[in-house]
């Protein structure tokens, strides 16, 4: 409760306690009635920013569970010579959804880049290719887009 408010409910309560029907004193009463009314109404107004803040957070429209959202994705190999890149085009890369369980397979383009349609939710992503040492990386996949541009992954030879 604010300051204003406890002392507006104190003035009106001592106005009640002092009332002898004096003039001024009705007055001070109607003042004092009305400021416990404003005070109130601040109160009233302070939850609801209170509720509407503590709302933010939470998304504005559910995304609906069969949505399909597009990963694009790149894999950077080390070439043969120090400091180069080389292809990547063949790597297979594969999403497992953390809550339901169902598994996605795309495998890398020419370009090293790779692209997959999946539904929204928490996935385990897992490249395992021979030559190279495992990769494994948690994505969230929120689905407030289409599409959705995941980091760019090095995989390092396997030694």
């Amino acid at each position: 409760m604010s300051l204003r408010f406890i002392v507006s409910v104190i003035i009106l309560l001592s106005m009640v306690a002092c009332d002898s029907g004096g003039g001024e004193l009705g007055e001070g009463k109607k003042a004092a009635e009305q400021e416990l009314q404003e005070a109130k109404q601040m109160h009233q107004e302070a939850e609801k920013v209170i509720q509407q803040k503590t709302n933010i957070g939470q998304p504005r429209s559910p995304v609906a569970a069969d949505k399909q959202v597009e990963l694009l994705g790149s894999v950077a190999v080390w070439g043969k010579r120090p400091g180069t890149t080389g292809d990547a085009q063949g790597i297979m890369v594969q999403l497992t959804n953390q809550d339901k369980g169902n598994l996605y397979t795309a495998y890398v383009e020419p370009g090293n880049r790779f692209k997959v349609t999946v539904i929204p939710g928490r996935y385990s992503l897992t490249i395992n290719e021979f030559g190279y040492e495992l990769h494994e990386e948690e994505i969230t996949v929120d689905g407030r887009l289409n599409s959705q541009l995941l980091r760019p992954i090095g995989l390092k030879n396997a030694k």
